[in-house]
């Protein structure tokens, strides 16, 4: 699917050939529109205490707080933040959330009928790595960048 740039580069090139070669007008308005959208994909491992998170969420935020945040999903100790999900390069803060299965069985409370249980599930992850986040990393420029994170920071 082409982007709105992208689009508008090939428009250009088309209203503008006057006897250059579209190839060259082409080249030229790639060059001079940016046509791209700057963003980089960014993937990784996180992991807690040596073992892969099984579920949580990860948000890159910008450290200086202009631009917008990017954020998705981890499972099985995986994240991939790509398409609408890649983020601008640059200093960012990192906030980690994990959810698990503590083993036992509490019960669930109105509107539920009495004596409805359910798993408990905990937050496990400090808030030094969320809500009130050290984690910070850079995201170059470019396509793709690797971003693991090894949980506890030592």
């Amino acid at each position: 699917m082409a982007t709105f740039k992208t689009v508008a580069c090939r428009l250009s090139a088309a209203k503008w050939n006057d006897g250059w070669p579209a190839w060259l007008w082409a080249a030229g308005l790639v060059l001079l529109c940016g046509c791209g959208s700057g963003l980089v994909t960014v993937e990784g491992q996180v992991t807690w205490e040596g073992q892969p998170i099984e579920q949580g969420a990860i948000v890159f935020e910008p450290a200086d707080g202009q631009g917008p945040s990017a954020g998705g999903k981890i499972q099985n100790g995986q994240y991939r933040l790509a398409g609408d999900s890649a983020m601008q390069p640059g200093e960012k803060i990192v906030r980690i959330t994990a959810t698990r299965k503590t083993g036992r069985k509490i019960e669930v409370g109105p509107p539920a009928p009495p004596g409805t249980f359910e798993e408990e599930i905990e937050s496990y992850i400090p808030p030094e790595y969320n809500s009130q986040s050290k984690l910070r990393c850079t995201i170059p420029a470019g396509k793709q960048h690797r971003q693991d994170f090894t949980l506890p920071v030592q």
